[in-house]
């Protein structure tokens, strides 16, 4: 069987986008309906958010933003109910991946971990959204849990249509979420977009 870590890299990036744009425009609609948030708030926001992608990317491996999340706040996401919790996966628990720090991967093993973060996408972009919220706006750990109800029932209403959320999000927020991407309130401003 021959590896293709350039295609499962894509499709990566491929869910990744995708989920972000379900969420980012769903957690804009809660932050503004249930949290009383206006648009330069929420700018802000998102802001911090690819701060928080950033600063992740930049442990490399080391530390998933899910593991992040449980260690500054306490809260252990899972893609369901019955999913493994991030610490008995390698893949997301610096502490037993791969064993050994020193240790090189081998194209077979990143090619399953990419895999199986696959599904985990979603849980990604949510810990960033609430390591950003904890960071920036000190939101506590029962605002998240009140925010991650609120996100679930947009996502839910909305049947995670990315284009009826987005359009929601314009008409409360005038800020745009489209295929993943933020930009400014009602402008073209290339430097607000988050990737």
């Amino acid at each position: 069987m021959r590896i293709d870590l350039k295609k499962v890299e894509k499709q990566l990036a491929s869910e990744m986008y995708k989920q972000m744009a379900i969420l980012f425009p769903a957690t804009a609609i809660v932050l503004h309906n249930d949290f009383d948030w206006g648009p330069l708030r929420i700018e802000r926001f998102f802001d911090e958010c690819n701060e928080t992608f950033n600063r992740c990317a930049g442990y490399g491996l080391e530390v998933s933003m899910i593991q992040m999340l449980y260690d500054e706040v306490g809260i252990d996401l899972k893609p369901s109910p019955t999913s493994k919790s991030w610490s008995e996966l390698c893949f997301l628990n610096k502490d037993i991946m791969l064993g050994n720090p020193n240790r090189t991967a081998s194209a077979a093993q990143i090619y399953a971990m990419r895999l199986a973060q696959i599904k985990w996408t979603p849980c990604a972009i949510l810990a960033s959204e609430f390591i950003a919220l904890k960071n920036k706006f000190y939101f506590s750990r029962p605002m998240m849990e009140k925010l991650m109800i609120g996100i679930e029932d947009v996502r839910a209403k909305y049947k995670c249509n990315a284009q009826k959320l987005s359009e929601e999000c314009y008409d409360l927020t005038g800020i745009e979420c489209v295929q993943g991407k933020y930009k400014g309130r009602k402008s073209n401003d290339s430097n607000r977009i988050f990737e």
